[in-house]
């Protein structure tokens, strides 16, 4: 049972001075006297002990003191870090009077009041470091300080015991609160494993058909629409920047067929889900949404810059003014072998002129007919 304080002082009264049929006797087990003289400090007998001057003394009150062992139970109201936010703490020790005449010089009629305050100092100190959340450290931190608390001269302590608690409501209502919360997590993770594994089986797709399914096919189409929209937009600006950053200058073949290829994938192909707004969507969503609108415009091809001139090609008329001069003397390095030199004067004609007795020149460099030994 929980004994919250007792009152140390058992009996109070004034004695005459002259005790000659009634004789001071010593005090029971558990017990102890305190003599109050007319002039001096107060004694104290315990039990077993002779007192002198039984039947006559100076003695002018005499108290009767509890010197028995008692178990406590005290509650505090400890702060913690933060000052708006405190333990509740509860200790349980054993207390006993040490010295009967301090307790009676004191006048300690109450000894849980007597210990609150110093206690309560005490422990605060220790509280006031710990964070409410750090509820273990702190209790632990509090039994530290206590373990070798013995009190003082007058009141001995021991085995001091500090436990933190918790309302039991409170206890109660977080713990549902807790599994409540647990369920919830645990539902959630199911429904998102759930939707990865249908994101990873069905891919953009399977989310463009449950936003079909919620919100109707004209969003799902819009989706795709703006989707492939960004996609043409993309080429276009890498179409312009390829044309204007280009290290080298295009040729006009290049040019042609890298626009091939963006209005192939402007106007048909689509890395958006279902292929773009093609054909067979367009019809499989037709009894909700109506016919689809018109593609947009393609806008006009960006011409690459002509290429200048250089400057180390020479000019045709210069070619003209070196004449025969710029003819080479050594055949190209495609000439067949065993053909006549590139540069050699023509055969003399043999025939008055008429050119019948020399070999006729292919139109194929390098083969001629009409040679006997071909």
């Amino acid at each position: 049972m929980e004994q919250l304080t007792y009152d140390p002082i058992l009996d109070e009264r004034e004695i005459s001075r002259v005790r000659v049929f009634k004789p001071l006797r010593a005090p029971r087990p558990q017990e102890a006297m305190v003599l109050e003289p007319g002039t001096g400090a107060l004694r104290a007998f315990r039990h077993g002990e002779p007192i002198p001057g039984a039947r006559l003394t100076d003695y002018r009150r005499m108290y009767l003191v509890d010197i028995a062992e008692h178990r406590l139970t005290l509650d505090f109201t400890l702060l913690s870090r933060d000052h708006t936010i405190a333990f509740n703490a509860r200790a349980d020790l054993l207390c006993q009077i040490a010295d009967p005449a301090k307790v009676v010089e004191r006048g300690i009629r109450d000894v849980s009041g007597a210990l609150y305050g110093p206690l309560k100092r005490m422990l605060q100190d220790v509280s006031r470091h710990y964070d409410a959340l750090a509820f273990h450290e702190a209790q632990q931190a509090l039994n530290q300080e206590m373990r070798y608390f013995s009190g003082d001269s007058a009141i001995r302590l021991r085995e001091i015991v500090i436990e933190l608690l918790i309302d039991a409501d409170e206890a109660a209502a977080s713990g549902r609160e807790f599994r409540d919360r647990a369920r919830e997590q645990r539902l959630d993770d199911m429904r998102s494993d759930h939707r990865l594994e249908r994101l990873r089986r069905d891919g953009v797709e399977g989310l463009i058909a449950d936003i079909a399914e919620t919100e109707g096919a004209s969003a799902a189409l819009d989706r795709i629409q703006a989707i492939e929209q960004n996609e043409r937009n993309e080429l276009v600006t890498a179409w312009d920047s390829l044309l204007r950053n280009s290290a080298e200058p295009l040729e006009p073949h290049q040019i042609a067929e890298a626009q091939q290829r963006l209005l192939d994938r402007y106007t048909e192909g689509s890395s958006a889900p279902f292929g773009g707004t093609r054909p067979r969507l367009r019809g499989s969503l037709a009894p909700e949404i109506g016919p689809a609108a018109a593609p947009p415009p393609l806008p006009p091809p960006v011409r690459a810059t002509p290429v200048e001139a250089r400057a180390d090609t020479p000019s045709e008329e210069t070619a003209a003014s070196h004449g025969a001069a710029a003819t080479p003397l050594e055949p190209p390095e495609d000439e067949p072998p065993g053909g006549a030199p590139y540069a050699a004067a023509p055969p003399p004609d043999t025939d008055g002129g008429n050119g019948a007795d020399r070999p006729r020149t292919s139109r194929v460099r390098g083969f001629r007919t009409g040679d006997p030994e071909r």
